[in-house]
C-alpha cells in the first residue's frame, strides 16, 4: 500500500463492527449462521476483526436479540452505521470500520490497511467500487449527515460515503479474485462460496 501508518498509532482507538442485521430474504436462512471451512460467517468476521488491535469489537445486529438492534427497522447498512455512531457505549472512539458478515473472504490484511490509510488521513474510506468493508472517523459532520440520510427515503450507503467525500482505495487484483468483495445472497453464490480456496489471496492497493 502506497500509503500506511504504524500499527501502534491506531491501537484501541478505532472500533470493529460486523453488520450482520440483514433480513437474508434472498438466502432463505440467517447468513450470519451459515458455515464454513467449520466455521459460522459471524465468528469467521468477529475473528478477523478481533485480529486488529482494535478498542472495541461488536456486532450491529439489526432487530435480532444479539448484539446492537437498529435503532431504525430495516434501515440497511445505513441503519447499522447510523446506530454505532451514535451508540453511546462508544463514545470517546476515533473511528469505526464496518464489515459485511456475508463477505467471508476479504483479507484480514485489506481491513488493517482502510483503517490505516482512513485514520492516518482522518477521512472516511473503502475499498475501491465496493462501499464495504469502510472506515469512518467519529467526526460530528459525519454522524449529521447520517442521521439526515437514514431519515430520507434514500437510505444508500453509497450515497452517504459521497457526502461525506470518502475515499476509494484502488484495490489492484486478479480477475479471479474479485468474489473476495462480493456478497454472498443467494444459495447459488454461497454453493459458489464454498468452492473456493481462500488460503492464497493476494491483492495490491494503489491509492494515488
Amino acid at each position: 500500500m502506497t500509503t500506511s501508518v504504524a500499527r501502534q498509532d491506531w491501537h484501541d482507538k478505532v472500533v470493529g463492527v460486523v453488520l450482520a442485521g440483514g433480513l437474508s430474504s434472498r438466502m432463505g436462512s440467517d447468513k450470519s449462521e451459515l458455515v464454513l471451512a467449520g466455521e459460522s460467517l459471524l465468528n469467521r468476521s468477529l475473528s478477523k476483526l478481533k485480529s486488529l488491535p482494535l478498542l472495541k469489537t461488536m456486532v450491529s445486529s439489526g432487530q435480532k436479540s444479539h448484539g446492537i438492534q437498529d435503532k431504525l427497522k430495516q434501515a440497511g447498512p445505513l441503519g447499522a452505521i447510523h446506530t454505532i455512531l451514535t451508540h453511546q457505549s462508544i463514545k470517546g472512539y476515533k473511528g469505526a470500520l464496518f464489515y459485511a458478515v456475508d463477505m467471508p473472504f476479504v483479507e484480514q490484511q485489506v481491513l488493517h490497511d482502510i483503517v490505516s490509510y482512513g485514520y492516518a488521513n482522518h477521512v472516511a474510506c473503502y475499498a475501491s467500487d465496493y462501499p464495504l468493508p469502510c472506515y469512518i472517523p467519529n467526526h460530528p459532520d459525519y454522524i449529521q449527515r447520517v442521521e439526515r440520510l437514514v431519515n430520507s427515503e434514500n437510505r444508500s450507503l453509497k450515497r452517504y460515503l459521497s457526502e461525506i467525500s470518502a475515499q476509494p482505495l484502488n484495490l489492484i487484483i486478479p480477475d479471479d479474485q474479485l468474489f473476495n468483495f462480493t456478497n454472498i445472497n443467494t444459495p447459488q453464490q454461497w454453493a459458489q462460496t464454498q468452492s473456493l480456496n481462500d488460503a492464497s489471496r493476494n491483492y495490491h492497493v494503489d491509492k494515488n
